[in-house]
């Protein structure tokens, strides 16, 4: 199976969810908001190399969370990957945020979001017409050296090779700037959907006797839902766009 159809399918569940929304069909709505999370995760995992697709229903199933403790423990030598979660630190911020009521629960997840996405890009973004010099910038200020960049070259040498690094140019710096704020928004929303199961959402149970009444305009998770329905499309055009073979794990 190819990986691009779960993103494909998992922007297909988030477009459900904001028309439901709109239609005030709330609990519908979180439902496919909750399954666009769980696809976009597991097309994360599929992308890195952290889990293969036909290991996904008996290894994962609805307990995407997986992917990112498989992820952290393979992340250390990863520098496009830059998260400050350590294994240690996971399973003490699940239980934090299980622990909290919805409403605690929402506001933590949508500012956490807010903080990870408005941090500064490594590589400014303003100005695209040349990726290739933005990334040899980029390494300068690093303190990196290309052995090739170090070379003597003519004007048309070196803008055959601008033109023929642009596509790669381009795909590092959106992993540079990205894929952190992916792996790190992804994950929250991962812990907080996954405090309330699939079916709660759907089917009246001993949790919750009424999913329509329960999940209803002033529930705290459909409140957040349409900052998050911005926030999480831009990633999404973003994980479509990436090649993530560059930075497997």
């Amino acid at each position: 199976m190819n990986s691009s159809i779960w993103i494909e399918v998992a922007i297909s569940d988030l477009k459900s969810s904001i028309v439901l929304y709109d239609n005030k069909n709330f609990s519908q709505s979180l439902f496919y908001f909750f399954q666009a999370i769980e696809k976009s995760t597991k097309y994360l995992g599929i992308s890195l190399g952290i889990i293969e697709a036909n290991r996904l229903r008996k290894d994962i199933s609805h307990e995407t969370v997986k992917i990112f403790k498989v992820l952290i423990e393979n992340i250390n030598n990863n520098q496009e990957i830059n998260s400050d979660i350590k294994l240690d630190d996971l399973n003490n911020l699940i239980n934090s945020v299980r622990e909290r009521s919805d409403k605690e629960r929402a506001e933590f997840v949508l500012r956490y979001i807010k903080k990870s996405m408005n941090k500064d890009f490594p590589i400014p973004m303003e100005n695209m017409d040349s990726p290739f010099i933005l990334m040899i910038n980029y390494l300068k200020s690093i303190g990196i050296k290309d052995p090739i960049l170090e070379k003597p070259m003519s004007e048309n040498e070196f803008k055959h090779l601008e033109n023929v690094l642009k596509e790669t140019s381009i795909n590092k710096i959106l992993i540079i700037n990205y894929a952190s704020k992916i792996t790190m928004v992804m994950l929250v929303l991962n812990i907080f959907t996954n405090c309330y199961k699939i079916d709660d959402l759907r089917y009246p149970g001993d949790r919750i006797k009424n999913p329509n009444s329960h999940f209803d305009e002033e529930n705290d998770y459909v409140k957040i839902l349409p900052e998050l329905f911005h926030i999480i499309e831009e990633l999404m055009g973003i994980m479509k766009k990436l090649k993530w073979k560059e930075i497997r794990v």
